[in-house]
């Protein structure tokens, strides 16, 4: 079995509507609707995540949240990919009080606002 792997690209695009609209012509489902979320990514004091190329990222949605684990990216033709597992959590609050328990510090914070359609099995967000 192989591992969950996340493959990234970036694609600029004029606007929000205009990706809509090429989602739709090309035949993308929505997955889930506009919606803001928060997003912490993790280290310890030594900085070991940073130093081994990895992530450690609590996500709070309307939803609930989400912990990630990603792994040292790899770059093939301008394509990022990388190991990325994931769990749905209920309360990210205690999942930070956890993290904190064990070591972990939030070194960086992002908020946005996320969109996702499926189309030919690819999640496009």
């Amino acid at each position: 079995m192989s591992e969950p792997r996340e493959t990234e690209v970036k694609i600029r695009i004029a606007s929000a509507e205009a990706a809509r609209e090429l989602l739709r012509h090309a035949g993308a489902g929505l997955v889930r609707e506009r919606h803001f979320e928060e997003n912490a990514l993790f280290d310890d004091k030594a900085g070991s995540m940073r130093a081994s190329g990895t992530v450690l990222r609590l996500r709070r949605t309307p939803h609930g949240g989400v912990l990630t684990f990603k792994g040292p990216r790899e770059i093939e033709q301008g394509v990022k990919s990388r190991e990325e597992r994931e769990t749905v959590v209920d309360e990210p609050g205690e999942v930070r009080a956890i993290l904190r328990n064990l070591g972990y510090r939030p070194i960086f914070r992002y908020q946005k606002y996320r969109e996702e359609f499926a189309l030919d099995g690819v999640v496009v967000a």
